[in-house]
Parts: structure tokens; sequence; C-alpha cells
């Protein structure tokens, strides 16, 4: 019959949404970061399973989202998260010191950031009583933690030179130093915690204990 009709159709072809994960890609050990793939999308799926928004997250590793928007359309993104291990500090150094003195401690070289307790913000502090002492560092991603140490100090020994301390001419005697320490000097030269002496004069005795400790004594002698 030769006849002829037309008709029309619109198409549209609508865009993929363009997903975008904000949030801390980066934090220290026993942290935590919540990434955001972005508002607006009728639904989420990441490769965890999970379905939301925001994804918190604990561990290292590869995050990727598909977003679909109201016109059905999808598409991916993904990122890196990466979690930084935590500093271990170790403090070094002599624990013990006799009274009177001091020690230095050592928190170890390479951290970005030190506090004590102290208040001290040094690789190495000096100790100067006895107490227990904690150091927190950071490092360079930003990342503390902490150290601590108790220093002792130890109490002076407390010696005593005992012995006749005048006697007459021709004759000796013996001054007889607080026996028990580590080690005696005295003043004429002798080691040992006796002493025989038969000269008008003061005597000295250095006197060392278990712990490195020293303390000096005097005691004058005469003949009469």
């Amino acid at each position: 019959s030769g006849c002829s009709a037309s008709t029309s159709v619109a198409v549209v072809v609508n865009p993929l949404p363009v997903p975008v994960i904000t949030g801390t890609t980066a934090f220290c050990t026993g942290n935590n970061s919540n990434l955001n793939a972005g508002p607006g999308y009728s639904s989420y799926l990441w490769n965890t399973g999970a379905t939301t928004q925001i994804l918190n997250v604990t561990t290292a590793g590869p995050y990727v989202v598909t977003v679909t928007n109201a016109n059905g359309c999808s598409a991916s993104t993904s990122t890196v998260v990466t979690v930084n291990p935590l500093p271990a500090p170790n403090i070094t150094g002599t624990f013990s010191f006799c009274q009177g003195g001091n020690t230095i401690i050592n928190a170890g070289a390479g951290y970005a950031g030190y506090l004590w307790n102290t208040g001290a913000v040094t690789q190495m502090f000096t100790a100067t009583a006895g107490a227990t002492y904690t150091v927190t560092v950071t490092d360079a991603n930003g990342c503390s933690n902490t150290d601590s140490q108790l220093i002792t100090v130890n109490a002076n020994p407390v010696p005593a030179i005992s012995g006749t301390l005048s006697i007459c001419q021709g004759t000796n005697t013996t001054l007889s130093a607080t026996p028990g320490f580590s080690s005696y000097l005295w003043s004429t030269g002798g080691v040992a915690a006796n002493l025989n002496v038969n000269t008008t004069g003061t005597y000295t005795v250095t006197v060392t204990d278990a712990n490195g400790c020293t303390q000096i004594v005097n005691q004058t002698f005469s003949l009469v």
C-alpha cells in the first residue's frame, strides 16, 4: 500500500559515579581510621563486605568500594591503608649510683621527640634521685611508646676507726677500720682492715662497699 509512519525515542546515557575515598590512610598500631566513600549514593559495597558509606579500619591493606547511584550506575575506587608499628624505646645506662652522685640514662637515638616524666625532652637524662623514670618517644610517623626504669641510690658506707689512740714511745698499736667492706685504702698505702702504727699522726682510711660506694674517715694517733 506504500504507507509510511515514523516515531522517535530519546536515549539518555547516565554518567558513572565518581567515588572518592577520604580519611586517614596511615595510622599507628592500636589506632584506627574511618574511610568515607562520600555521601549521596544509593548503595555501597566494600571489599570487606561492609555496605556502609563509612568504613572503620584497624588493619593495613587495600580497601575497595563500589558505589551505585540512583540511576543504577556503578563505579569503584580504592585506597591503601598503612599501619605503622610503634617505636620500641629501651632505656640503657647504669641503674644505680652512690648517695651524692648521679647517673645518665639513655632512651635511644633516632626518635623525633622525647618526653620524660620529669618534663625533660632530651634523649639522655641525668638522674640524681632514686625513682622510676619513664620516657615517651615519638617517631617520624608520629607514633609513640614508653619505657620505664627504676633507679636506685645506694647509701654510702659508714666506717669508723677503733683501737688504742695513745701509746708510749717505742711501742705500737693496731688501728682497725669497720670490718665487712670490699676494700680498704689507708693514707699509708695499707690495704687491709687493720693498720699497725707507731708514729704520731692522723691516719685516714677509704673504704669501698659491695656497691662500689666509698667513704673516708680519719683518726689522730699520738705517742706519750
